[in-house]
């Protein structure tokens, strides 16, 4: 076991070091996707500022906001958790998509440019959107329960968009094989993704907490090293099935 998580480890730190820049490029346009859909379609900037002054300068308890609340409020709430869901879904999917990618034409020997593995990975977007979609519907649904449940869906869920794109699987047998194949190797999988998500936790803390950008240059920064992150993520996850696969054939 200890053998398996130091080959994927290390087989993944050093895709990752040679790859670097490409994941850079990656992880910044991704990012600026994230942006460009929340300047389009997310509220006008005077209505965050109306809801800002309501939720977070007046000394209100909670229960006092959620009862004062104006429904043209609750409807910006609603606006912002949207597009806040959407872009991140859609930058999540492109991400995935790229990296895969990526990782199949150094594989194959094709090196193929940025510009190119973009456009491909848009066209994994009709299958792969939905499975992410329920990725984390699933995965919030389990922490809105109890923390344990969303957890371990957290860490049984996220190997089923590798097995919808290299083993062309349909979404739900992807999500089967995934809690199969993650539960039976639980120790393999829970080091990387516990580590990350404290990661992320940490990442999202400092900037929140430090508030020193304007807003959208502070969404671009948490983006951008959530996503540098979850490259690393996919790449083991991907090194993870490839040995998996190995290991059942022999």
């Amino acid at each position: 076991m200890f053998a398996m998580i130091y080959t994927i480890s290390s087989d993944s730190y050093r895709f990752f070091k040679k790859q670097i820049v490409n994941i850079i490029i990656l992880s910044i346009l991704c990012s600026l996707l994230t942006i460009i859909i929340q300047y389009i379609i997310g509220p006008h900037i005077n209505e965050l500022s109306m809801l800002y002054e309501t939720l977070c300068l007046k000394q209100n308890s909670l229960f006092q906001i959620i009862k004062n609340i104006t429904p043209e409020q609750k409807k910006i709430i609603l606006h912002v958790f949207c597009v806040k869901t959407l872009s991140l879904l859609l930058n999540n999917t492109i991400l995935y998509g790229s990296i895969i990618l990526l990782i199949q034409s150094i594989v194959s020997k094709k090196q193929e440019g940025i510009y190119q593995i973009i456009i491909q990975s848009i066209s994994y977007i009709p299958r792969l959107l939905p499975l992410i979609f329920l990725n984390f519907f699933i995965i919030e649904i389990g922490f809105i329960f109890f923390t344990a449940p969303g957890i371990l869906l957290n860490i049984l869920l996220p190997l089923s968009p590798v097995l919808l794109i290299i083993e062309n699987r349909n979404i739900l047998s992807s999500l089967r094989n995934s809690i199969l194949i993650s539960w039976e190797n639980i120790y393999i999988m829970i080091v990387p993704i516990l580590i990350w998500n404290f990661l992320k936790w940490i990442i999202l803390t400092f900037f929140i907490t430090l508030y020193i950008f304007p807003v959208n240059i502070n969404v671009f920064i948490i983006n951008f090293f959530l996503n540098f992150g979850y490259a690393y993520i996919i790449i083991y996850l991907f090194r993870f099935n490839a040995l998996i696969k190995l290991k059942n054939v022999i």
